[in-house]
């Protein structure tokens, strides 16, 4: 399923650091608050269904990059 990442904010520890100076260094290039990037996700087709509809209901799921691979 391809969706669209927006970027929220950069974190440490569960806590913003949006107006620290790291926040600020980090958020200079493409990585700062309402950027989009353009993703693809697996998802059985069940799961396609359930999370389609909660979006077209109006909810916006939230996700965290939790590793980086590649």
């Amino acid at each position: 399923m391809k969706i669209n990442l927006v970027f929220l904010d950069w974190n440490l520890k569960g806590q913003s650091i949006y107006s620290t100076e790291m926040g600020n260094e980090l958020s200079k290039g493409p990585f700062h608050s309402g950027n989009t990037f353009i993703g693809e996700i697996e998802l059985s087709e069940e799961d396609r269904k359930e999370l389609k509809k909660a979006i077209l209901a109006g909810y916006q799921p939230c996700f965290w990059v939790a590793a980086f691979k590649g």
